[in-house]
């Protein structure tokens, strides 16, 4: 299981890097764009996590600049969080629809209910 800033490392990576090769990326530019309080040793560090687990492959690696692909399993992770993403949103859409037929059937049911008292009286 990733940490939340190896996932966030990772969804960078994924966005930055091309589909099957190696992408040549500037250590400064990803603590840039992330907008994380860590140093470049730090990074190093998380990068080198996901390339022992097997989330991106690390050709080189220097104080400048690293080079690397992502491998299937950080593709596969990157996908389950789109389809996840997705579902909560339909899971959420059909709440919604459900919680507005059943209060118009609510309110509805109690009209009919008024009506039909007031035609017995």
């Amino acid at each position: 299981m990733l940490d939340k800033l190896s996932n966030k490392l990772l969804k960078y990576l994924n966005l930055h890097c091309a589909q099957i090769s190696y992408s040549i990326l500037e250590l400064n530019e990803i603590l840039k764009e992330l907008a994380i309080n860590i140093d470049l040793e730090v990074l190093i560090k998380y990068l080198t996590f996901l390339s022992e687990n097997e989330y991106i492959d690390i050709k080189y690696i220097d104080d400048k600049q690293v080079c690397l692909a992502i491998m299937p399993k950080g593709r596969r992770i990157e996908e389950k969080r789109k389809e996840d993403t997705k579902q909560k949103k339909k899971t959420v859409g059909l709440a919604v629809i459900i919680g507005a037929v059943s209060a118009i059937c609510g309110f509805l049911g109690a009209l009919l209910g008024s009506i039909m008292i007031g035609i017995m009286r």
